[in-house]
């Protein structure tokens, strides 16, 4: 009677898996180490008797194969039992979060008469495409087959309702995965995210890499610079206000702003620039000055600009 270990994705022996014989009560008969170029024989048993073969220990890379029973046929011949093992997979699971408009809250902060602030919540994001790369060259246990080339492209994976992205049945190695779309309104996150799907043990089928990644919303930060229509001089002192010129609305659709509602104050510096530090979502807005220095006349005019969603490359400012 012949014994052969065998990889089952590739049909080949493999060596390094510890084996034992035992007869129908469970006494080891014979103890072995599989070897890749010859089988292991074992003389002398019993025609019509019942026998297990098990795996003690598998080689680094493989999972532990489940016993083999079998039973000496009446043949003449030369019997071969296999065994084979299976190698685990891995599973991504990849989470997408985003931050969504939730509120307007007012506050008061140090030398900037700050009237709103926004407040965002974090939710699931949906339809967000990743694509999934090979960090290095992707090969079997032995290293003679190549599953993937260092850089080649895997898969595409996009976000479903829940956030959720998820791919099965890789073989074990080193990958990265970039975001190539995001949802709209967000930013771009177009840093690789780079892991390993490492063996772990010969029990452990499945190797999980769970990833959590996070979408900000593009935002807007206002500055103006007033000077002298005339000397170009820039002006210290002058006030201004921002305001929204239509209602802003939550991602329930709720109005938290109302049009023309006062923003924030900003006050023009030494160098005539007036820097409003509060982050705007993206829409329609306008600046117009409240107070201006002594010897000027305080302008009327609405300086109306509105931001729009660039692809999550950037943002784009109209007025």
């Amino acid at each position: 009677m012949e014994f052969q270990k065998i990889d089952k994705n590739t049909g080949k022996m493999i060596e390094g898996a510890r084996l034992c014989l035992l007869d129908e009560n469970e006494t080891i008969l014979e103890s072995w180490v599989s070897q890749s170029n010859k089988s292991h024989v074992v003389k002398g048993l019993k025609i019509g008797a019942s026998y297990i073969l098990r795996e003690e220990s598998a080689p680094h890379g493989y999972l532990k194969a489940d016993d083999v029973l079998f039973t000496i046929a009446d043949t003449g011949d030369v019997q071969t039992i296999i065994m084979e093992d299976e190698v685990p997979t891995g599973t991504i699971i990849l989470n997408k979060e985003g931050e969504f408009l939730d509120t307007a809250d007012p506050v008061i902060a140090n030398g900037n008469y700050l009237s709103y602030l926004f407040g965002y919540v974090t939710g699931s994001l949906q339809g967000v495409t990743f694509e999934l790369y090979a960090d290095e060259d992707i090969r079997n246990v032995d290293g003679t087959q190549v599953f993937y080339e260092k850089g080649e492209l895997v898969a595409e994976l996009v976000t479903d309702e829940t956030g959720v992205a998820s791919i099965e049945g890789l073989p074990l190695g080193k990958y990265y995965l970039t975001e190539t779309k995001t949802a709209d309104s967000y930013v771009l996150d177009s840093e690789p995210i780079h892991f390993e799907l490492a063996y772990q043990n010969q029990d452990t089928e499945v190797i999980y890499a769970g990833i959590d990644v996070e979408n900000v919303k593009e935002k807007l930060k206002v500055r103006i610079v007033k000077s002298d229509a005339e000397t170009g001089e820039h002006l210290e002192g002058v006030t201004f206000g921002l305001y929204a010129k239509d209602d802003i609305l939550n991602t329930k659709n709720e109005v938290i702003l109302n049009k023309d509602s006062l923003i924030e104050i900003a006050v023009t510096d030494q160098k005539g620039v007036a820097e409003f530090i509060t982050e705007l979502p993206l829409g329609s807005y306008y600046v117009k000055e409240i107070k201006t220095v002594d010897g000027y006349v305080l302008s009327d005019e609405r300086f109306e600009f509105v931001t729009e969603y660039q692809g999550g490359q950037g943002r784009s400012c109209k007025r």
